[in-house]
């Protein structure tokens, strides 16, 4: 019966999505939670996960909840939302730029990183966010241009520890841009090359682009970080004492 129960909720894609919807709507929670709560995460590497953080929520609850409508059959289009839903991808395409020049001086400055990147500075870049729909096609040539050099960097140094620290330095937000941006080229490249894709594996990819990142981030980037594990931990066992 448990087997039965476990290949029904996998072949029924309302569950799927509920399941995805909850996991992204609990991961990004907390991670807001965690940052807000806690001073010493209010730097400027967390503030641009956090701000990751409330886009993801956003989007998700925008898209995510109609389209189990749509599968549901009751589906009914707002239009107000629509147009949200497009000025929050075009933000966080931005923010990911935001977060790859980020990478860059930190790789590239680092002693002068700390005087370069701080708390007002990634505030005043947030609330650039505002015009990313005016800048589609910036954001993409932003990270592949900090990318280019950092990958130039990397190759200059000597010392194996210092390229894995390099590596290591880019890995998580060149994971997470990756996990955006590639079902969409293959769904625009592809086609455009001869190859025909079927109605069903564009769907796919569009849901791949956009509801799976905003799930997988707060592991990605935030639980793996030694700091928010600590941070959570710390919170979760003081709301055990007080209970």
């Amino acid at each position: 019966p448990i087997l039965r129960e476990l290949t029904s909720f996998v072949n029924n894609p309302v569950y799927i999505f509920i399941f995805i919807y909850i996991v992204t709507l609990v991961g990004n929670l907390l991670v807001i939670l965690v940052i807000t709560m806690n001073r010493h995460l209010q730097s400027p590497m967390y503030l641009y996960i956090g701000t990751l953080a409330v886009i993801d929520l956003m989007n998700s609850t925008i898209l995510i909840p109609e389209l189990v409508a749509v599968l549901l059959n009751f589906s009914v289009i707002l239009y107000g939302l629509c147009i949200l839903q497009i000025y929050l991808e075009a933000a966080v395409t931005f923010l990911f730029a935001l977060m790859a020049c980020d990478r860059y001086i930190a790789v590239l400055y680092p002693l002068r990183y700390p005087s370069l990147v701080t708390n007002k500075t990634v505030w005043i870049a947030v609330l650039l966010l505002t015009t990313a729909p005016l800048f589609s096609l910036l954001p993409l040539g932003l990270i592949i241009l900090s990318y280019v050099k950092i990958a130039r960097a990397a190759l200059k140094i000597s010392s194996i520890d210092g390229k894995r620290k390099v590596f290591s330095t880019c890995a998580t937000h060149l994971i997470v841009v990756g996990m955006f941006y590639l079902p969409l080229l293959i769904l625009n490249v592809l086609p455009g090359s001869g190859v025909k894709l079927s109605t069903e594996t564009s769907n796919i990819l569009v849901i791949i682009a956009h509801a799976i990142p905003p799930m997988m981030n707060p592991f990605i980037y935030s639980f793996r970080n030694s700091e928010i594990k600590s941070s959570i931990f710390k919170m979760l066992s003081s709301k055990k004492q007080i209970s």
